[in-house]
């Protein structure tokens, strides 16, 4: 346990350099770059309600013994001038780390030794005992002396200081790892979803609460667009334009513009980012913007941007999408994890890596490097086209597939028996429809395998014989493209229903054994 008490050398040290500061202003003024605001806070107070995306963090100083706590003041004054707020405030809490380890021995071994021997001291003693989430506060610190003229700092050392060793860390260790990514099964659910709901939109019935419409409409930003819960909390009303209305998918068009995030430059903040919402769910967005422009359809949460078309703040679309993709998958997926899937998922397509960079508001081509690193190679794509790939043979769960014997498939209404001839092959008694087939609005067959209201045949040898008949048209795909099918919704599609009809199979003999 750190003791709050300084030794009177201590004290004296950092009462000296604390007498070399200007006085600290009495208000400080800072830009929220969420709510495009200038906020203010007085110096006066024991903690610092710092305010940044539609949130108040507080930054207390009482952690710290005086005079430590008025150095650490000065600090966070001249973050707050250099950095965004809540930049500030992970380093403020990074620090805070820093001194419950170290104690105040830290801050009077860098006002008293010269650059060099701090330097020899951060990389023989100190860095080994960092964390990656305190390192960047005693990063900043240490940059503060520099900039301050402190200790024997001058701002001429604000570049070597600047180099001083942070803990390795692989921050894409679980992209490399593919825990981020959802698995083919996740994402076809999650496709599944949207499909039913904006069928059922566009059939008419507008019973979808207001709530879980709005969520819908987020999980679309998250899973198609892979934006950011900031970039989704900023989009405007005036950001999401509707080009053309209709009841079927090729005649509802929407456009939504968002900025780009996570910059530096204050310039590229603010660079629009425009994206089409995919034409089958383009309504979810038709829908929910009648209601967000009908006055008290739709009320802005305390913190949300003026006139947001969500009316919520960073934090709420990020409990919003965690929230409703626990409704539809096992677990709940957040935001961060739709991001890296859309991203590989463009990877795995063919596309290149300044047309990912585009894709995701990346500023350096070099940031999407790693998703072209874990990408399949082309030997792997065919085996997934193929469905024999053994990373692949378990993707869809067998809570996803019900069967039903032959007698009973026979009693069934016709329309209730799933039967068509996709890419010229006939295909009969695979199994029945829980819909109906003329109410759905999907391809028979193709679409059917993994589909939640699809009710197999208990006959494995139906379906492998369906599963050589799609593989011999998958691999005139691939041979036909030289392995750039990818990029073919026809391919992709097959491709599913081909990992789809492996797992029935699979799950048929497991039962069956």
């Amino acid at each position: 346990m750190i003791s709050s008490a300084l030794s009177l050398e201590a004290a004296g040290l950092i009462e000296s350099q604390i007498r070399g500061l200007p006085q600290l202003p009495a208000i400080i003024r800072y830009e929220d770059d969420f709510l495009e605001k200038v906020h203010t806070l007085r110096t006066g107070e024991s903690i610092w309600k710092v305010e940044y995306r539609g949130r108040k963090n507080p930054l207390s100083f009482d952690d710290f013994p005086a005079p430590l706590s008025t150095l650490i003041r000065h600090w966070c004054s001249w973050s707050l001038s250099v950095v965004s707020a809540g930049t500030t405030a992970i380093y403020h809490a990074g620090l805070r780390r820093v001194y419950e380890a170290e104690g105040v021995s830290f801050f009077e071994t860098l006002l008293s030794l010269s650059p060099m021997q701090a330097r020899h001291y951060w990389h023989t003693q100190l860095v080994q005992r960092l964390t990656l989430g305190s390192a960047p506060g005693a990063k900043s610190f240490l940059i503060f002396l520099c900039v301050m003229g402190l200790g024997q700092w001058t701002r001429d050392y604000r570049d070597y200081a600047s180099s001083f060793s942070s803990p390795h860390g692989d921050k894409y260790a679980a992209v490399r790892a593919g825990d981020v990514f959802l698995a083919a099964h996740e994402e076809a659910l999650i496709v599944d979803h949207l499909d039913s709901i904006s069928a059922h939109l566009r059939a008419g019935q507008h019973d979808i609460g207001t709530d879980d419409l709005r969520a819908a409409c987020i999980l679309v930003a998250s899973y198609q667009l892979g934006m950011r819960p900031i970039q989704i909390a900023r989009v405007k009303l005036s950001d999401v334009r509707i080009f053309s209305r209709g009841p079927t998918p090729e005649k509802t068009v929407v456009h939504v513009t968002f900025m780009m995030a996570k910059q530096r430059s204050a310039q590229l903040k603010r660079m629009p980012m425009p994206r089409r919402i995919k034409r089958e769910w383009a309504i979810l967005f038709v829908e929910f913007y009648d209601r967000r422009s009908s006055t008290g359809a739709v009320i802005p949460m305390p913190g949300s941007v003026d006139d947001a078309f969500f009316g919520l703040t960073p934090d709420r679309v990020a409990y919003a999408i965690a929230r409703y993709s626990g409704r539809i998958l096992d677990e709940p997926r957040s935001a961060t994890e739709f991001r890296h899937t859309s991203a590989q998922r463009l990877v795995d397509a063919g596309a290149s890596a300044e047309e990912l960079a585009t894709f995701m508001g990346h500023a350096w081509i070099d940031t999407g490097l790693v998703y072209f690193s874990t990408s399949l190679t082309q030997a792997e794509r065919l085996n997934k086209a193929m469905a024999i790939s053994p990373l692949y043979q378990e993707v869809v769960k067998v809570a996803r597939t019900k069967t039903i014997d032959m007698a009973a498939l026979l009693k069934m209404p016709p329309d209730r028996q799933i039967g068509g001839a996709p890419h010229g092959i006939p295909i009969a008694g695979i199994g029945a429809c829980t819909l109906g087939q003329s109410l759905c609005v999907k391809n028979p067959v193709l679409s059917c395998y993994g589909c939640v209201k699809f009710l197999a045949i208990n006959e494995p040898e139906i379906h492998v014989e369906v599963r050589s008949s799609f593989r011999g048209v998958v691999r005139q795909f691939y041979d036909a493209s030289r392995g750039e099918s990818g990029q073919s919704s026809t391919y992709q599609q097959l491709t599913r229903t081909l990992e789809a009809i492996q797992q029935t199979i699979t799950d048929i003999d497991e039962n069956a054994g």
